[in-house]
């Protein structure tokens, strides 16, 4: 995953010119945690939309998969993002119970 997130930190080095730029992403919960964490670093506009919103606003379609899902989340946020607020980091101790919780629920099953 760390390999990713440096990979990424990379590929935005490169495109990036400015820092008026937006970004919109699923929330995956731990998967993505440590991209969460590089971009708190960074002065960018992030928004997680929620899912159920998504789907909603897109209505019935065809056809899913990471391209396809990343292209609507895009066409999503540049109509809506004003309508929503940025993403912000989550306290550190909130992450830590949120994990402790998790963990604590798999080892009870």
């Amino acid at each position: 995953m760390k390999n990713n997130v440096k990979e990424i930190s990379q590929l935005i080095k490169k495109v990036v010119k400015d820092q008026n730029v937006v970004i919109a992403m699923e929330n995956t919960g731990r998967y993505n945690s440590n991209l969460f964490e590089y971009l708190s670093t960074k002065d960018f506009k992030i928004y997680v939309p929620n899912p159920l919103h998504l789907k909603k606003s897109i209505g019935l379609y065809r056809g899913k998969n990471d391209k396809i899902d990343s292209q609507r989340i895009c066409s999503f946020i540049e109509k809506n993002y004003t309508d929503f607020k940025q993403w912000k980091p989550s306290n550190k101790t909130i992450d830590k119970l949120g994990s402790y919780i998790l963990k604590e629920g798999i080892e009870q099953k």
